[in-house]
């Protein structure tokens, strides 16, 4: 920056102005090949215009702040309004092949200009020991104005190229700071419109390096991310494996209830715990809660043979193994002695007579397992929901296939009840026709819904694993439906019968009498 308050001197013998001068100063006494001016001082002895000296035009360098300023050429420079040879031409002067003043402009039209160095190597080549070599300072306070700019139009070139060289140390080829809270402290824009550019590139020649490091704060990727691949169709788009080391893997934290979560996988997908193998005794994909009450939580579509396979056991609360049966008539509920409508085997009634030859089971409270309940159930309980929940899997709408499911849910549990086949199960029994002690064989009643001790062969629905005494009840049964013989005398399974059990036993077969003799009654009227 030339200004009148700091004079500039030019010295040809070494192609460089190399210090401080005072007001008034000049660099050698008789030198008359270097010239100086100041005060409004014309130039000093010996260096006429025109001549490989210099001069400065107008003489107007009036005292001030000395300046420092290393100029080094690859030719003569001189100073001055003169009109001749190979110097610098600092004024309105014409020709050389040095320093020209165009206006407020000054330029050099060839060579090398070095600061801090006698021998650049580059068009400007500036060196410095301090802690800045070049300081560019904008002071505007509004507009996108530049303190550096910086411009290539070579295909491979680099605008700002910085670069740390000590092979030591926490150095940084390039470091932008920003002090206004919502400032970038480096900013990369990739102006082109199309194509593969790049806004900020890294890159690292170290196995153990980094191509780009952050630390503090967040981080904001707009737009599809791929990690491994340069064409990300996803939010993240991972070539590879993905390692998530922290305790929870969170699938829409922020966003829970207007989207589904979906799990997507072009090939099988494979459940490993310990995948590492990094001797840590963990054995167990351990859990899937929904903390707002029971519900569905996991479920197997894949076509006809969505199997589910294990090498363990199938655990669960439940204490008893059922199928689905269509209802046959309104109201039933666990604990119920059902048998099957005659005619129609796949719904089910309240067996309300003894010994019933379609005797099946009893209708389960809590079922570990249920065969007849899951998806071609749904589609059938509503041909027009099921064609609904097919059109939402093909659409992969999750919301519509959760909100139809649930809906074909309660619609399959209102048509079907679980029917216990095996294990044990809550069942309502009639004491009335005998006392039960564990260890009898029960079987349907003329009560409907309710079992009784068994005194004969016939069907059974199983095991008493508690007693009662007279009256009606509920006890644990294990269930076990068969064809049971029993040639226990009294009719009773244990080795003798009391005199309360043969009472009822009695009653039972009076009971019998009496339907038979009802129905012999009505035949009779029928034939008159």
């Amino acid at each position: 920056t030339l200004s009148p308050c700091q004079p500039i001197k030019l010295a040809r013998r070494s192609n460089t102005v190399a210090r401080d001068e005072a007001d008034g100063e000049h660099d050698d006494a008789g030198n008359t090949d270097g010239a100086h001016a100041s005060n409004g001082s014309p130039h000093s002895a010996g260096a006429p215009h025109g001549q490989n000296g210099a001069n400065t035009s107008g003489g107007n360098a009036s005292s001030g702040a000395p300046v420092t300023t290393i100029i080094t050429t690859t030719t003569n420079a001189g100073a001055g309004n003169g009109d001749g040879s190979d110097g610098a031409q600092l004024g309105g002067g014409g020709g050389g092949a040095g320093w020209q003043i165009s206006g407020s402009n000054v330029y050099f039209n060839a060579g090398r200009v070095g600061i801090g160095t006698s021998s650049p190597s580059y068009a400007l080549d500036v060196r410095a020991n301090g802690n800045r070599a070049i300081y560019a300072f904008n002071n505007a306070n509004s507009g996108n104005n530049y303190g550096m700019y910086g411009r290539t139009i070579s295909e491979n070139g680099r605008a700002i190229y910085g670069q740390a060289s000590s092979s030591e140390g926490l150095s940084v080829g390039v470091q932008g700071v920003a002090n206004s809270p919502v400032a970038r402290g480096v900013l990369g824009i990739s102006q082109a419109s199309d194509g593969d550019g790049i806004g900020v590139y890294g890159e690292t020649n170290s196995s153990d390096g980094f191509a780009g490091y952050f630390t503090g704060g967040k981080s904001f990727v707009e737009g599809p991310l791929g990690v491994g691949l340069t064409t990300p169709l996803a939010a993240v788009d991972v070539e590879g494996d993905l390692s998530v080391r922290g305790a929870n893997l969170l699938l829409g934290f922020y966003n829970v209830a207007t989207t589904e979560r979906k799990i997507h996988a072009m090939a099988d997908i494979q459940m490993w715990t310990n995948y590492l193998n990094n001797g840590a005794e963990y054995s167990w994909w351990d859990a899937i809660y929904d903390g707002s009450g029971p519900k569905e939580m996991l479920r197997v579509e894949a076509g006809p043979t969505g199997d589910v396979l294990a090498n363990g056991a199938f655990v669960s609360n439940g204490l008893d193994y059922a199928e689905g049966f269509k209802i046959g008539e309104e109201g039933l509920e666990p604990g119920d002695v059902v048998m099957i409508v005659d005619g129609d085997w796949e719904r089910i009634l309240r067996a309300d007579e003894p010994y019933a030859n379609l005797l099946v089971g009893v209708i389960s409270e809590r079922p570990s397992f249920i065969a007849g309940m899951s998806f071609d159930a749904e589609l059938a309980a509503d041909a027009d929901l099921g064609r609904q929940y097919r059109e939402a899997v093909t659409n992969e709408d999750g919301a519509t296939i959760r909100s139809i499911s649930n809906t074909l849910r309660e619609r399959v549990t209102q048509q079907i009840k679980p029917v216990a086949l095996a294990g044990r199960v809550p069942v309502k029994v009639d004491a009335s026709f005998g006392a039960i002690r564990p260890g009898d064989r029960l079987t349907s009643s003329s009560t409907p819904g309710h079992a009784m001790v068994q005194r004969r062969s016939g069907p059974s629905i199983g095991i008493a694993l508690e007693g009662i005494d007279s009256g009606t009840g509920q006890i644990t049964v294990l269930i076990q439906p068969c064809w049971a013989a029993v040639n226990v005398p009294g009719g009773a399974i244990r080795p003798a019968a009391d005199e309360l059990n043969a009472a009822a036993d009695m009653a039972e077969r009076v009971s019998e009498l009496e339907a038979t003799v009802e129905r012999l009654t009505q035949i009779i009227e029928e034939m008159h």
